[in-house]
């Protein structure tokens, strides 16, 4: 990955640590003490993570008019456990989170406001935003899927697709001109499949490959995340089935808004699991981006749900029952997942530590590999 979104984040917040922790020369520091600098880095992460959910939150219930929205929108993020993994450390993940976040307002916003012109698809900002991720992680590209369903004219989509190239370009440009691992790992690994991505067997077809790693994929995240995977894919595919059963909607469906949201987070969804099944195993991390918007399909339905409910003019008992389903499925999603999160976690501690015993014993560790190794243990 370029990581280079992650590297103007550090290098705007080294100067005031610098000024807090240091004292002397900033490279002098950095290497003398780099736990401190890290340590900031990363609460500067969660820090920017927290202002992202209380505006975001903010936005979306001005927007909606309704503050449950708003909770279920900053919630169901961290339904996720790579998304609550990924918060304790400084890696491109939080960063990615952050982002897709601020995706998910802005498809609020443009839906809370259709009809209202020009204004209410904001085509730069969307290509700011994925320009932001792909020079972060090339596992964000996915996400751009989105914006070209919700996008509804040509012109929209070249302001999209030249603001994301714009971005994207302006961030990786000092990178790619002076190293060429970026470009190595995208032609050696991604197209030809040598070293990082699983590789092919002889006589074995790309696509036999990628169904064997959707199995391994499946099988990684079958006590973890799959709920999750299944709770956003169940909303998406009801909203959408109650829309195709409404005949005076049925010819229109891809002009309607939430159809469009509904039907992108699908395919954004589709294509993030496809591009992880395609590389090396055992990294389920690489989901983040599609997980990140969990919160989005959860508060988008909810408010769909009561609006339809009010359309169809049901009593309020109605809309309790179905507050209270969606409450016991989150909480149902939470607690069928958590046995295996934890599973994950200890498993991952026992192989670190079990490596890093016989590393230890070979002579091969140096010595903030021991250090790190000795927090493990703790």
């Amino acid at each position: 990955h370029p990581g280079a979104t992650l590297q103007l984040f550090g290098a705007i917040l080294l100067y005031p640590i610098e000024c807090v922790t240091g004292g002397g020369d900033l490279v002098d520091d950095v290497l003398k003490q780099p736990e401190v600098f890290l340590t900031w880095l990363q609460r500067g992460l969660i820090a920017l993570l927290l202002v992202t959910l209380v505006v975001g939150g903010l936005l979306v219930c001005k927007w909606t008019g309704d503050p449950v929205v708003a909770v279920l929108f900053q919630f169901g993020t961290f339904l996720s456990s790579n998304c609550r993994g990924s918060l304790s450390e400084v890696s491109p993940e939080p960063l990615l989170l952050i982002l897709a976040i601020w995706l998910a307002v802005l498809v609020f916003y443009q839906v809370a406001n259709t009809g209202k012109g020009a204004r209410a698809e904001p085509a730069w900002q969307y290509g700011l935003v994925i320009g932001l991720g792909l020079a972060l992680k090339v596992n964000f590209a996915p996400l751009a899927l989105l914006p070209l369903f919700m996008l509804s004219t040509f012109r929209r989509w070249m302001v999209f697709i030249g603001v994301s190239l714009l971005t994207f370009l302006m961030l990786v440009a000092n990178p790619l001109m002076n190293s060429r691992g970026f470009l190595g790992f995208l032609v050696n690994n991604l197209l030809v499949r040598e070293g990082y991505s699983r590789p092919l067997e002889e006589g074995r077809s790309i696509f036999g490959a990628m169904i064997d790693g959707l199995g391994f994929l499946v099988l990684e995240i079958w006590t973890t995340e799959l709920p999750v995977v299944l709770l956003t894919v169940g909303f998406a595919i009801f909203g959408l089935t109650v829309l195709l059963l409404k005949r005076h909607v049925r010819p229109a469906i891809l002009k309607d808004p939430h159809a469009r949201t509904w039907l992108g987070i699908l395919v954004v969804f589709a294509a993030q699991i496809l591009l992880v099944a395609n590389g090396p195993v055992g990294k389920t991390h690489y989901l983040v981006p599609a997980f990140a918007l969990t919160g989005l399909v959860i508060a988008f339905s909810w408010w769909w749900l009561v609006g339809l409910i009010r359309e169809l003019g049901l009593p309020v008992l109605y809309g309790n029952c179905v507050a209270g389903f969606v409450c016991l499925l989150l909480l149902g999603t939470t607690a069928y997942a958590m046995p295996g999160q934890l599973r994950q976690a200890r498993s991952e501690a026992r192989a670190w530590s079990e490596a890093g015993v016989f590393r230890e014993q070979s002579g091969l560790l140096d010595e903030p590999t021991l250090y790190y190794l000795s927090l493990i243990h703790i």
